[in-house]
């Protein structure tokens, strides 16, 4: 038995040749696994493997023990309930699990939830007011640097948009629709909230007049006729990298432009990551008196999920003497 992991595509596409299905049916089987869902598959997958070589058992044959076994070293190597049921679903779409198993699979994750249940990663958010007073500062934009544009720009973006990184990272120029109070940016390509019957996100950026320092929409406008000299023809990606070669920014990279930009705003970058955004400006615009239902819109939530009020939803951090001083001052005790 080949001993070196051959590959997540690969991995699946053996896996299914086992099975009998025809080459046709195999690349669209593969097809319909998006780049990311097939990077966090791979990891999954090369787990597995090593597990099974080292037991000497066969990484494509399905066996309910061995899978089991599995999960639990998983587990107890401190992996989340989460986590190992990511690993399931990983595994369960290249091995020919029987519907009589399913129900102990079932029971057996259940158990690990109830010893280990998921938990939001923050308990507390920031106040967007300390960022957002920082870029106001960054004007004029035509007196920025790219490096400073690019860090105001995508910030006021997961801001407002209230989107993943992932989504800003998709946007292109032609899909960027220009109206007379405001700009709408289009999302055809595959994201992470994409699948059947689900609409695409449209992001809304109103220009905003009354506060022309914090105008997204300006900042966008302004930016596409800053980079335009550094475009390749036909290179429509809109977020660039700010240093030569130039070229379109990672998710990964966007998210640490946005976390750099949080740490110079004096938000604790040890606590909160780029991804923190999300949940600072829903949290603001509910406290802010927006309905959940219009979050939900907003941030590419469906209807239905409560993904909001489980996970998003959080009070402003505050300091941990805060209730000791409080305590003192009204009893008029000098602190």
């Amino acid at each position: 038995m080949e001993r070196h992991y051959p590959g997540s595509s690969s991995f699946i596409r053996v896996a299914f040749s086992k099975r009998s299905f025809p080459e046709e049916a195999i690349q669209g089987i593969v097809s319909s696994v998006s780049e990311s869902t097939m990077k966090h598959y791979d990891g999954w997958f090369k787990r597995w493997w090593v597990f099974c070589i080292e037991a000497h058992h066969d990484p494509w044959v399905y066996s309910l023990s061995h899978f089991i076994n599995f999960l639990n070293k998983q587990a107890q190597s401190g992996k989340s309930f989460s986590a190992v049921n990511s690993c399931k679903a990983a595994l369960s779409f290249i091995l020919p699990i029987s519907s009589t198993d399913e129900p102990l699979i079932k029971r057996y994750l259940k158990g690990i939830y109830n010893q280990n249940p998921p938990k939001p990663k923050y308990d507390t958010t920031w106040d967007p007011y300390p960022v957002l007073s920082f870029l106001e500062k960054l004007v004029p934009l035509d007196r920025l640097t790219l490096e400073q544009l690019s860090y105001k720009l995508v910030t006021l973006l997961a801001l407002i948009s209230a989107h993943r990184v992932q989504t800003l990272s998709k946007i292109k120029i032609h899909n960027i629709i220009r109206f007379e109070d405001r700009l709408e940016i289009l999302i055809p390509d595959r994201i992470k909230s994409s699948g059947k019957n689900r609409q695409q996100p449209v992001l809304k950026i109103p220009f905003f007049l009354d506060k022309p320092e914090l105008c997204l929409a300006t900042c966008i406008l302004f930016y596409i006729e800053k980079t335009k000299s550094f475009r390749e023809e036909g290179y429509d990606t809109l977020i660039l990298t700010h240093k030569r070669p130039f070229h379109a920014a990672s998710s990964q990279t966007i998210s640490r432009w946005i976390k750099h930009t949080l740490k110079m705003s004096g938000i604790s970058t040890e606590q909160y990551s780029g991804h923190s955004v999300r949940h600072a400006a829903t949290s603001a615009a509910n406290r802010g008196g927006v309905s959940v239902e219009e979050i939900r819109k907003r941030a590419g939530w469906t209807e239905k999920s409560a993904t909001f009020n489980r996970f998003y939803n959080r009070p402003l951090a505050v300091p941990p003497d805060l209730f000791a001083r409080g305590l003192l001052k009204g009893s008029n005790v000098n602190s």
